[in-house]
């Protein structure tokens, strides 16, 4: 996921969250459906016994090095805070709707800026009330799109949040802490 062209996470943070949700669903479907692994061999090695224990030091290694790269990656990129409730007008310039808003909004000051070039001395009060109102009617217009901008950010930083906080951080340090519980209790 991206913002302003910019990731919100590293590579190396997507990667752990990945490798410790894989290996951590792995240990558990195994414990869950009792297959035996006792007859497991990689690369000519026989660990049988030995098997719980270095998958526990990994899955504690996993866990740490994600909580790292996760932190280091929140902290570094703060500048696209999840914790805000708008989202930055530069970042939603990437969805097409939001394009033509602001392409709307610019149109309304443009039309704004040339009703003021005209020289108003000699204007009568008709067309000063004219100019008055259509001057007026832009501005709500405008505020309106903005508006509009506002609460489209919502969705956005809600995502962003369940991204960044619950897919890439909760979720696998919490499948890991499972795996872990169930390999002391199996």
């Amino acid at each position: 996921m991206h913002l302003a062209g910019r990731p919100f996470l590293s590579r190396s943070t997507i990667l752990t969250a990945r490798s410790l949700m894989v290996l951590s669903l792995s240990v558990i479907l195994v414990l869950w459906f009792e297959i035996d692994v006792s007859e497991f061999n990689f690369f000519g090695i026989e660990p049988r016994n030995k098997m719980d224990e270095s998958v526990v030091a990994i899955l504690l290694f996993l866990s740490v090095s994600h909580i790292v790269n996760w932190t280091s990656d929140v902290i570094s990129n703060g500048s696209f805070s999840l914790f805000v409730k708008k989202k930055p007008l530069e970042g939603m310039a990437d969805i097409q709707k939001e394009r033509s808003y602001i392409r709307d909004i610019k149109d309304s000051l443009e039309r704004i800026e040339k009703s003021q070039e005209k020289p108003q001395s000699d204007m009568n009060e008709a067309q000063l009330l004219e100019r008055a109102e259509n001057i007026r009617e832009s501005l709500k217009f405008v505020i309106e799109r903005m508006d509009d901008l506002e609460q489209s950010g919502w969705w956005f930083s809600a995502y962003a949040r369940f991204y960044v906080i619950g897919w890439n951080f909760l979720v696998p340090i919490a499948i890991s802490l499972l795996a872990i519980d169930f390999l002391y209790h199996a």
